[in-house]
């Protein structure tokens, strides 16, 4: 039987090693964590071949005394943490002093620093030995530097397993990356062999700061994002989001911090791509900077060896939260059609479920028990145009005129507008400079665009219109007005059966009068049938469940109008077909506010299922396109 043994100071320190120094990238890891703890606005970062023979970080943080110093170098040795109420609520990055001693314990390791109140600078210098430190006086501004020199020099079988010195420097460029996406009142320099590759100011105002996350993540990022605000109970999110064409099929721009840490968390990823799922094709990853702030006390950051993941207290309500923020983000900017690229109006939510689901207007709200919520959303370039749930939609950038009206903008415009519709009519297969009467004949041939009801789909304008050419006539479809149509049908078809409700991640609460709290009481069959389960809590009411057609809805605005549609409508009972009509049309406005062509050709081969209603309704649905003021502007 073997005889059991205390480990040695020295071989306990390698142990320990191995799960703090992994490579070169992790002791930059631990000394640029050790100088954010210690305050530093500049943080310098020499490498050299690619950190297997020196890695160098100076900082201008508070330094260490020199009566410390040598116990700054021994195990279990920390500022940050002296109770077991310390480590309930940790808010630094550091805090399980392991870093220096294990470092120390493979490397030739050289701690040099200066406190303020000291006139005089000391370092520290350790290799590869026992807890034995020597101290000697040096010369150092305010601050410290930590050189570590040889990595695994005394460990050669440790040393065999580093990579090449281009592929070391890259994860250590990509961690400093990371801490100047989340310390942007840092300003971080990073050199590599003499040269420098990186050097990134101090990022105070908002400009600056987009201007970091560029020269990180590249132009096309910020350029594709839209920046995000949340506050609830006591958890903020925050950071930027890219859109759909700003997302790439690899996982360059995944960033997320909690309370400044680096993480890599399989609950926030469930979340962010559960977020995503609606609006990203098949190969398409997200790309995202989040950053969750929440009370120290409700996470547990003492639950991963390189301190990766995290455990929170609320697990659920987080991942509810971090959903609903950023897919509420989402749909907002892509449903109300508020893109940052032209290209993005084809994009059009995935999944079935999200095909009745349009727009999260977030406006400030209360959520469970009375806490004050702010959703914002924005476009993250400084060149575009910032979005909020109260912003009007742009004019349109053509308008075609119909038999009752002219362009919408001025003469010079319109001219632009109206060539730029017509040479995208005369570029539609099918659709030549034939005179109308010859129209008949195109639209005779059968291609994939054909529609019994509509004719031929040849293309969209402002997103909202389709051109069609009906019987030989160039005539303009509404969609909205089209989609409004066939889902009043599809709801009094359903109404009998009721509603499929669905629970909201995150119950709403909202204050209304008191008269309309009584329809609770009056209608309460109808809310059961419509599939909305709400409970009243003083002047309040909290939706708990809404169905499919109010999933993605401002439910704080939508729910007080449906009580406000009824207390207008005292006379209507549950009984009356007036009061089901009024219902579903009401229901039935909730649509998407801009299309693509293969949305647009959805909605059209859906409308064919309902073609005797439809038809009848063609006077709303349908005007013919007069071109006398186009050609008359070409002429003039």
């Amino acid at each position: 039987m073997m005889a059991i043994e205390i480990l040695s100071p020295r071989l306990a320190n390698q142990i320990a090693a191995g799960e703090v120094v992994e490579r070169p990238a992790s002791v930059v890891k631990e000394l640029v964590e050790n100088a954010i703890d210690a305050g530093a606005t500049e943080i310098l970062i020499e490498i050299e071949q690619g950190g297997a023979k020196l890695i160098s970080i100076r900082d201008n943080g508070c330094g260490v005394v020199k009566e410390q110093l040598g116990l700054a170098l021994s195990r279990h040795a920390t500022s940050k943490i002296s109770t077991l109420d310390d480590l309930e609520a940790i808010d630094s990055l550091g805090f399980r002093g392991e870093a220096l001693a294990s470092i120390s314990s493979v490397c030739r390791l050289t701690f040099t620093s200066k406190t303020q109140e000291q006139p005089q600078a000391w370092q520290a210098y350790a290799q590869g030995r026992d807890m034995a430190v020597e101290v000697i006086p040096a010369s150092h501004p305010q601050g410290t530097t930590v050189a570590v020199a040889d990595m695994f020099f005394n460990t050669p079988a440790r040393r065999r397993f580093l990579r090449t010195e281009k592929t070391e420097f890259t994860h250590i460029d990509e961690l400093v990356k990371r801490f100047a996406l989340s310390h942007f009142d840092i300003a971080f320099t990073l050199k590599h062999n003499g040269k420098v590759l990186r050097n990134l100011m101090l990022a105070k105002t908002t400009a600056q700061q987009e201007r970091r996350v560029s020269s990180l993540c590249g132009k096309a990022f910020i350029d594709h994002a839209i920046a995000i605000s949340s506050d609830h109970n006591e958890v903020k999110i925050s950071g930027w989001l890219a859109l759909p064409q700003g997302c790439k099929s690899y996982s360059d721009n995944q960033y997320c911090y909690v309370n400044g840490r680096m993480m890599r968390d399989k609950l926030i990823n469930h979340a962010i791509r559960q977020a995503y799922q609606d609006w990203l094709p098949e190969g398409l990853l997200p790309g995202y900077i989040i950053y969750i702030e929440i009370a120290p006390s409700q996470v547990d950051v003492n639950v991963h060896p390189a301190k990766h993941e995290v455990r929170f207290h609320q697990a659920r309500m987080v991942h509810d939260l971090i959903f609903q923020v950023l897919n509420s983000a989402l749909n907002q900017t892509l449903s109300s059609g508020q893109q940052t690229d032209d290209n993005l109006s084809s994009l059009a939510p995935i999944t079935a479920a999200a095909e009745h689901g349009y727009g999260d207007h977030s406006q400030t709200t209360d959520y469970g028990e009375g806490t004050h919520t702010k959703n914002s959303v924005g476009i993250a370039n400084p060149a575009a145009r910032h979005y909020s749930s109260s912003s009007s939609s742009s004019a349109p950038s053509s308008a075609l005129s119909s038999t009752t009206g002219g362009f919408e903008r001025g003469r010079s415009g319109s001219i632009d507008a109206a060539a730029s519709a017509y040479q995208s009519l005369m570029s539609t297969p099918g659709f030549s400079d034939a005179p109308s009467s010859a129209l008949t004949e195109t639209s005779n041939q059968t291609t994939a665009n054909d529609s019994e009801l509509f004719g031929q789909l040849l293309t969209l304008i402002d997103e909202k219109y389709l051109v069609v050419n009906r019987h030989g006539n160039i005539e303009l479809l509404s969609l909205t007005a089209l989609e409004s149509l066939v889902n009043e049908l599809e709801l009094t078809a359903r109404w009998a059966q009721g509603f499929k409700a669905q629970p909201l991640l995150l119950p709403v609460a909202v204050a209304v009068d008191g008269s309309l709290i009584e329809q609770l009481t009056t209608h309460q069959q109808l809310f059961r049938r419509l599939g909305i389960e709400i409970s009243v809590r003083g002047p309040k009411i909290i939706v708990k469940q809404v169905p499919a057609y109010l999933r993605q809805q401002d439910i704080a605005t939508v729910v007080p109008q449906l009580l406000q549609l009824l207390a207008n409508q005292p006379q209507l009972i549950e009984s009356d077909s007036t009061l089901q009509q009024l219902i579903c049309h009401w229901l039935a406005q909730f649509g998407v506010t801009s299309y693509s062509m293969a949305s647009a050709s959805q909605l059209v081969a859906k409308a064919a299922g309902h073609s005797p209603q439809v038809i009848a309704q063609f006077e709303r649905l349908l005007q013919r396109v007069d071109f006398s003021t186009v050609i008359a502007d070409f002429n003039d």
